[in-house]
């Protein structure tokens, strides 16, 4: 037995170690997977919900509190009694419960992180109708700025009639948010209306646009007419305010046209594509004169080494989230 002992110690030591050297850094394997939402209450794409229902929102695991909490977007807007968690699940309780035949959307970005910091990358967005049924339409499309896509934008769906009053004081039918490459998409969309989109990067996360903000819109009006699906609704973000977006066709051999503030203190180029046509966009509301160069010494602006073949006579009224088109026709 006294024999015996010290190499049972031996063999022991011998397996502490070798289990020792497959063990993971203390803490456990670093957390790489990315949350996600495994649950919605009231179950996506269900109808006839109570009107008295609480929303609640199940993820996959433990989630920086803060992050979701200021990540989610319940439209159109509801007032709340309160709102907490149990566990993995945010709960929120209406304050005048649900609005009768609405349907509701809910986003949630995809910068919300679990409790590790690992993000979970790709949105989500789920619906249901307190009504018997749920609206159909989807729009899709991409943020962008500066040929750059934008990630975590919040992009807001806007009925033409609210617009038409005032965009300031208009309620967003629908919120969603960009996620990987800028893609957004908006389902359970009212087919029976116009609309008019818009995207801003909302920094201070107060679901509002401010002023140190870049914010772009569609320039079209939306209407589903005999289809149920938009796509392609792509929405350049723009430096200052929103914008409008000048189109047209000059002649194909010109390299490229551009307009000027008739105050001349403000200036936007356009660089035409193999059939002539152009579009400028983000051109900042007001007046302008248009003009074709011939960019002689190849450096894509306008400078001495130019020269002007064509000025437009009529003047151009830019309004913000409007496309003005303007036609070349040599006298």
């Amino acid at each position: 037995m006294k024999r015996a002992y010290p190499v049972l110690v031996g063999l022991c030591l011998i397996l502490l170690f070798s289990c020792a050297k497959r063990a993971f850094p203390p803490g456990g394997p670093e957390d790489k997977i990315p949350p996600k939402v495994t649950k919605l209450s009231p179950a996506s794409g269900s109808v006839k919900v109570p009107l008295d229902s609480s929303i609640a929102i199940e993820f996959s695991e433990r989630m920086s509190k803060r992050s979701v909490e200021t990540g989610v977007v319940i439209s159109p807007s509801v007032r709340w009694r309160k709102r907490y968690w149990e566990r993995t699940v945010y709960v929120m309780v209406p304050e005048d419960g649900l609005q009768p035949n609405t349907t509701y959307l809910v986003s949630v970005w995809g910068k919300a992180k679990d409790a590790h910091g690992v993000k979970m990358g790709s949105t989500f967005v789920g619906g249901f109708a307190t009504g018997d049924s749920l609206d159909a339409g989807v729009i899709s499309g991409k943020i962008v700025w500066r040929k750059l896509t934008v990630e975590a934008a919040v992009v807001e769906l806007y009925d033409i009639a609210d617009v038409v009053k005032s965009l300031e004081a208009a309620e967003p039918v629908h919120v969603a948010f960009s996620g990987h490459g800028g893609l957004y998409e908006i389902p359970f969309v009212n087919t029976r209306s116009k609309y008019r989109i818009v995207a801003f990067t909302d920094i201070n996360l107060n679901y509002s646009y401010d002023k140190s903000e870049k914010i772009g819109c569609y320039p079209d009006t939306l209407s589903f007419e005999t289809v149920s699906r938009l796509d392609s609704i792509d929405i350049s973000l723009c430096a200052e305010g929103l914008g409008g977006t000048v189109e047209g066709r000059i002649d194909s051999s010109y390299d490229f046209v551009a307009i000027a503030g008739e105050d001349s203190t403000r200036s936007y180029i356009g660089f035409p594509g193999r059939d002539g046509s152009f579009e400028i966009e983000c051109v900042k509301p007001g007046h302008y004169v248009g003009r074709i160069f011939v960019d002689r010494n190849n450096n894509r602006r306008f400078d001495a080494a130019d020269s002007v073949v064509f000025v437009f006579h009529d003047s151009l009224d830019v309004c913000a989230c409007m496309k003005t088109r303007i036609e070349w026709e040599p006298e």
